[in-house]
C-alpha cells in the first residue's frame, strides 16, 4: 500500500484526522463513526474490526486497479516527474468529493462508448460488499443505503489517485 493510500485509509478507518487536508478532526469519511458508532476501527472488536478494514482497503485498491488495467495513459512510465508531496496533498483534498468528480467522469466516458468504472463498483457492491455489512457488521437497510455511498467515495479515491498520478506525468 503506498504512504497516500495509508493516509487516506487511516482518515476512513477514524485512526488519523484528515485535518490537514480539510477533512476535519472529526472526519466525515471515518467509516466506524458513520456506521458502527465507534470512534475507530481500532475501537471494534477484532470479529468486526478485520472485515471492515479488509473491505475498505479493498475497495480503495479495486478503483486504483480498475483505473490503471482499464486507461492507459501515454506518459505513466514518466513517474520521475511526479511530485509526490504535491500530489498527495491535492488528492487527499479532492477525496473529499471524490465521487462526485468520477461519476462526472464516468457519465463522460459512457458517451463517448467507452467503458465506465462505476459499473464495476455497482457489482463489487452489490456481490461483496452488502452481504458483509448486512452479516459480519449488522448495519440495516439504510445504513447499507448510505454505506454505499461512503464506499463508492472510497472506490472513487483509489480511481481518482491513479488518474492525478497519470495526470502528474504528462509535465
Amino acid at each position: 500500500m503506498s504512504p497516500s493510500g495509508e493516509k487516506l485509509l487511516g482518515i476512513v478507518y477514524g485512526t488519523h484526522s484528515g485535518e490537514p487536508w480539510g477533512h476535519g478532526a472529526k472526519s466525515p469519511q471515518s467509516f466506524p463513526a458513520r456506521f458502527l458508532k465507534a470512534p475507530s476501527t481500532e475501537a471494534l472488536p477484532g470479529d468486526r474490526r478485520a472485515p471492515a478494514e479488509s473491505m475498505l482497503q479493498q475497495t480503495f485498491l479495486l478503483g486504483l486497479v480498475a483505473h490503471l488495467v482499464l486507461w492507459q495513459f501515454p506518459t505513466r512510465d514518466r513517474f520521475d516527474r511526479v511530485h509526490m508531496e504535491a500530489l498527495e496533498g491535492k488528492w487527499l483534498r479532492e477525496c473529499l468529493v471524490a465521487d462526485q468528480q468520477m461519476m462526472s467522469l464516468d457519465k463522460a466516458a459512457k458517451a463517448q462508448g467507452q467503458e465506465g468504472l462505476l459499473g464495476i463498483f455497482e457489482q463489487y457492491y452489490r456481490l461483496l460488499v452488502d452481504p458483509l455489512l448486512k452479516k459480519s457488521l449488522g448495519i440495516g437497510f439504510w445504513g447499507r443505503a448510505q454505506g454505499h455511498s461512503a464506499f463508492r467515495n472510497v472506490f472513487c479515491c483509489g480511481w481518482l489517485l491513479g488518474m492525478t498520478f497519470d495526470l502528474a506525468t504528462h509535465g
